[in-house]
C-alpha cells in the first residue's frame, strides 16, 4: 500500500547566501510513503499513516529549520518521516523554487529514498 502527498507548500530560509537565510522562499514537496495494507481491511485511521501529520512534519521542518543544502533538507525530512510508525520505506522529494542562479530556472529539486521499497507490501 502506497500513499502519496505531492506539492506541500511552505516557505522555507534554506541557501548558502545570506538573502536565502533572512527572506523565506517557496519550496514544495513530495513525499511517497509504502505501508503494509492493513488499514484496507480495517478502514480505520489507527491501522494507516495519518498524511495530515506527515504534512505538519514537512511544514515544521521546512519551515523553522535551516540547511545551506536542499540534499540535507531532504536527507533530514525522509529520516523524520521514516520513523513514523508503519512506514516501511519513504521517498521525499525538494523542490526549491525559482533557485539563486545566474539563469532562469523554474526549480531545483532534490530526492531520497530510505527503507526497501517491496511493492508486494
Amino acid at each position: 500500500m502506497e500513499i502519496l502527498l505531492s506539492g506541500i507548500k511552505v516557505k522555507g530560509k534554506h541557501g548558502v547566501y545570506p538573502h536565502e537565510k533572512r527572506r523565506p522562499q517557496d519550496f514544495e514537496v513530495d513525499v511517497r510513503i509504502l505501508m503494509d495494507g492493513s488499514a484496507v481491511a480495517s478502514d480505520d485511521l489507527a491501522d494507516t499513516v495519518d498524511y495530515g501529520a506527515v504534512a505538519r512534519t514537512v511544514k515544521k521542518i521546512v519551515g523553522e529549520e535551516s540547511y545551506n543544502l536542499i540534499e540535507s533538507l531532504t536527507d533530514r525530512l525522509a529520516r523524520e518521516i521514516g520513523r513514523i510508525e508503519k512506514v516501511k520505506a519513504v521517498e521525499v522529494k525538494v523542490r526549491k523554487m525559482r533557485p539563486s542562479t545566474s539563469y532562469k530556472v523554474d526549480f531545483a529539486q532534490a530526492s531520497c529514498t530510505y527503507g526497501v521499497w517491496d511493492e508486494d507490501s
